[in-house]
């Protein structure tokens, strides 16, 4: 199908898309680093469109990677990558903003403007193409790697930044847009900053620019509505109506970004969800609740029950084992939902004890069990494999952990999800090493054995290639940006990542597998 029928007829079956005339108003491609199917279920890029669009002076509209078939029929073609609300170039907008929600959308970004016929890398582009900006929670963890590519880049959270921004990106030229954005608190514009390299560890001269970014924080969430603004079945969650009810952690893993980029925790309070919910589930049936840990919550369980009051239904993401409620498995229940989902990363207590997030296994076995005795016989388990002080009784613990949660409990099916550790910026963690490839592709094969042949059991392993250059990327500063635009110009796989890195003189190792000291800059160091 010719990739414009494709949106085109997405568009048709959307619910909440805005169609603006153009004259006269900022125009923004606001464009999500992964494909429609995964962009449509992020809340960021939702509330981003929604916000902007409320503006008179401006008008935005989505673009999003092509699925798989799309892309080889653009790059047959040569056809450029369009707008959905009008299929408009992306080159003939003034600004095109980048959601980045994970490290490896980095190579999606620069794929979708080389699509668009312009230069991915920033230095190669002038005056006349549009101003490239990024944001997202990949862009706030470790900004370096999109200095390449973005010629501005948002750090933190996009509600209170909004209105300086379009106003800086409305001013008469690139360089003075720019200049103006130097001054917003949470904006970082790289090219005014000069990097520098002392055996291999870069180091950033500011000028004139802030030496430290501040990170963009949003205090009062009531004031700003985060919930679904465009409605499309083509999507995982595409049944559900979904509303964050809170944002931050202050559980303290400490393997744990999103604990760091979204603190301080903050609470929305429970009549302006429900009024939030009453007017989603005039178009949805089923409420998806959205939070870093919906059961931490306190008025979770009050919550639920005026859902279900309205004749509504709800579901979460994922439940924590030690703050998960009868009245919300309750909920859960009435609502027909078929699994429940822990993350227990390690299947010791020492290990969970090790990394902070100390629930014991008394708690994982009592959810499990509130669950299977009303009827939700569905359990999805996550683990991390190669946590700092992992043994190798740790390793084959996991699968003898599920069989005993299974019995135990009551479940029926479980699958059991696992990917090797990433050292994450701004965490406890950000200076240790992750595992080399082959031997977290061995310990995650003893999960598979200890579990083969079990007909209950269905296993789900994250790529240690992908999750190499998962900590490359999180790891690394802008040298790695000039990689990924080189892998964009490929197909994308395991052996172009490290052909790439060869064609930089770059070590990929050096940023993944490395411990660094405690003295070493951190490429990092300037944001948050």
């Amino acid at each position: 199908m010719d990739p414009r029928k494709r949106a085109r007829g997405r568009l048709e079956a959307e619910i909440g898309a805005v169609r603006k005339e153009r004259g006269g108003r900022l125009r923004i491609a606001l464009c999500y680093a992964n494909t429609y199917h995964v962009g449509m279920s992020n809340l960021g890029l939702q509330t981003l469109y929604g916000l902007l669009n409320d503006r008179r002076d401006v008008v935005c509209e989505r673009a999003f990677h092509p699925d798989p078939e799309d892309l080889r029929d653009l790059q047959r073609r040569r056809l450029p990558l369009t707008s959905m609300e009008t299929q408009t170039p992306l080159g003939e907008f003034d600004v095109i903003a980048f959601s980045i929600s994970f490290e490896l959308d980095l190579l999606k970004a620069a794929r979708m403007l080389a699509l668009s016929g312009i230069p991915a890398r920033a230095a190669q582009r002038d005056a006349h193409h549009p101003l490239v900006i990024a944001g997202g929670a990949a862009a706030t963890i470790n900004p370096e790697p999109l200095a390449a590519i973005a010629d501005a880049i948002a750090i933190g959270e996009g509600e209170m930044m909004l209105a300086p921004l379009v106003e800086a990106l409305k001013a008469g030229n690139k360089q003075a847009a720019l200049r103006q954005l130097s001054a917003v608190p949470g904006a970082y514009v790289p090219s005014y900053y000069e990097a520098r390299y002392d055996d291999g560890v870069q180091a950033l001269l500011a000028g004139n620019a802030p030496g430290q970014i501040p990170r963009a924080v949003t205090p009062d969430l009531d004031a700003w509505p985060t919930h679904s603004r465009v409605l499309t079945d083509e999507t995982e969650f595409g049944h559900m109506f979904l509303v964050e009810i809170s944002r931050g952690c202050g559980r303290g893993c400490s393997f744990c970004a999103a604990d760091r980029i979204y603190r301080p925790v903050r609470l929305r309070s429970r009549q302006a969800l429900l009024e939030t919910a009453r007017a989603g589930l005039k178009v949805r049936e089923m409420v998806g609740l959205i939070a870093a840990a919906v059961s931490d919550y306190p008025h979770v369980d009050e919550l639920c029950q005026g859902i279900l009051a309205e004749g509504g239904r709800v579901a979460v993401a994922s439940l924590r084992a030690d703050s998960a409620t009868p009245e919300l498995v309750d909920a859960l229940a009435a609502s027909k939902v078929q699994t429940i989902t822990l993350a227990p990363e390690a299947a010791t207590e020492r290990l969970r004890r090790a990394v902070h997030k100390f629930i014991p296994d008394e708690d994982y076995l009592r959810t499990a069990r509130l669950a299977a005795e009303r009827g939700i016989r569905r359990l999805r388990l996550y683990f991390i494999v190669g946590l700092p002080t992992e043994t190798e009784d740790d390793v084959h613990a996991i699968p003898a952990f599920v069989r005993a949660l299974r019995k135990e409990s009551g479940m029926g099916r479980v699958t059991v999800s696992a990917g090797p550790f990433v050292p994450k910026p701004h965490t406890p963690l950000e200076r240790a090493p992750m595992l080399p490839v082959a031997e977290a592709r061995r310990r995650m094969g003893i999960i598979r054995r200890g579990l083969a042949g079990e007909p209950w059991a269905e296993i789900s392993l994250e790529s240690a290639n992908e999750a190499f250059i998962q900590a490359v990327l999180s790891r690394g500063d802008r040298r790695v940006g000039e990689v990924a635009c080189r892998v964009a110009e490929t197909r994308g796989g395991f052996g172009d990542w490290l052909a790439a890195f060869r064609e930089e003189g770059l070590d990929p190792e050096g940023f993944a597998l490395r411990e660094r000291p405690h003295d070493e800059p951190l490429p990092w160091g300037h944001v948050g």
